[in-house]
């Protein structure tokens, strides 16, 4: 079961403090970073009731140009968020872009949702699929010169059009209740996107995005550059998301990852090393180990990953 930010300030301060050993001993591979991709695991991770898999399967033998071969991951039911933890260029972000359609992988089968991935991004389903929290939440995810109806309309638009009209009064009306209900200040629908603090910004992309009624979000480093309260926010949000959706975290943060995912999953060099829960103490013991791409020896129990 996944930790709860009851007391975050307390838990980032330990964290920052050297106080919780295995994880300031993890800060320390930073260093270790490599270049190229590894094949990709060719295995499934537990699959229970009603999974919503994505999974990459690559030829046996394929080469380490193709960054996202060889790999088969599934989100487990709803009420799940399996981190995904590792130094910063591990294959981390051409594993978030080619599940949000924004890479098309390189060779090998990519399945989302039950659907290939060509499939999946044929269509301009809106709503009931997968929806994408990215890292930049002010070049990516919003237009700073919009006001929040358009910016709100970015992803939603499908569900506000009848025939060839744009419903525009009835969105405004929906994001002036969502930001009540989220928190966002000001609460003014007119207010252009940069006017926004960075905790507030990322609150209406969560509104907009939670809207959507997804089966699956990715939310990709989605504390980054908050303050602490807009932090705490953010992962109610996130923690309450999973009542309804599978979430996978992408995160740099190891605090993030304990205190949200109920499974973590360890990449390096375009492979996951391990995946485990973070009360298992053994197995996070060594998660300094696997971020730095060393598998150790307790790491082959049942259920582990096995070393590629």
């Amino acid at each position: 079961m996944a930790l709860r930010p009851s007391s975050l300030a307390d838990l980032l301060a330990r964290f920052r403090d050297g106080k919780v050993p295995a994880l300031a001993r993890a800060i320390s591979w930073v260093e270790n970073e490599r270049e190229g991709f590894q094949d990709l695991l060719d295995s499934v991770l537990h699959v229970g009731p009603r999974t919503r898999r994505i999974g990459f399967t690559g030829p046996p033998g394929a080469g380490k140009s193709s960054l996202l071969a060889g790999m088969a991951a599934a989100y487990r039911k709803r009420g799940e968020i399996l981190g995904i933890v590792g130094v910063a260029g591990n294959g981390q972000k051409p594993l978030v872009e080619t599940l949000c359609g924004l890479s098309r992988p390189e060779q090998g089968t990519v399945r989302i949702l039950g659907q290939s991935w060509k499939d999946f991004f044929a269509h301009d389903v809106w709503a009931g699929a997968l929806s994408y929290i990215p890292e930049d939440r002010q070049g990516l995810a919003t237009c700073g010169n919009l006001d929040l109806v358009d910016n709100f309309l970015l992803t939603t638009r499908n569900g506000f059009t009848r025939g060839p009209w744009l419903q525009k009064d009835r969105a405004e009306r929906k994001i002036a209740a969502l930001a009540l209900d989220f928190g966002i200040q000001p609460p003014d629908v007119k207010a252009l996107a940069r006017q926004l603090s960075g905790g507030n910004l990322q609150k209406m992309v969560l509104a907009r995005e939670f809207f959507r009624r997804p089966r699956l979000i990715i939310a990709e480093q989605p504390t980054q550059g908050l303050d602490i309260a807009a932090i705490e926010d953010v992962w109610q949000l996130l923690l309450k998301a999973r009542e309804k959706a599978g979430v996978l975290l992408v995160t740099g943060d190891l605090a993030e990852a304990l205190a949200l995912s109920d499974r973590i999953a360890v990449m390096f060099d375009g492979r996951i090393m391990d995946i485990f829960a973070p009360s298992d103490g053994p197995r996070l013991a060594q998660i300094g180990l696997l971020m730095a791409g060393i598998q150790p020896a307790a790491a082959t129990e049942p259920g582990a990953v096995p070393p590629p």
